[in-house]
């Protein structure tokens, strides 16, 4: 599992225990292979404010979704940056 590269300690240590309580209800309802694929996904987030912004939905069970609205957010953050760059 990785590391937690940003955030304060606190922060850290309570998107550990956010992400083992929504690792536990693997599969989340999905098929096996998605279920592992998302499983991976989890395992491999560095930044803890993704399960602390995220924990309603994600303990909700609403992982797929979660990823996909923190995948949205992030293209449209570094759209804006770009833009701002080429200007």
């Amino acid at each position: 599992m990785t590391v937690f590269k940003s955030g304060t300690e606190g922060q850290r240590k309570f998107a550990t225990v956010i992400r083992a309580q929504v690792l536990k209800m693997h599969p989340w309802g999905l098929n096996a292979n998605t279920a592992d694929k998302v499983t991976f996904r989890l395992e491999g987030m560095k930044s803890p404010l993704f399960f602390i912004k995220y924990k309603e939905a994600l303990v909700a069970g609403e992982v797929v979704q979660s990823l996909a609205l923190y995948d949205e957010e992030n293209y449209q953050r570094r759209a804006k940056f770009v833009q701002a760059r080429t200007k």
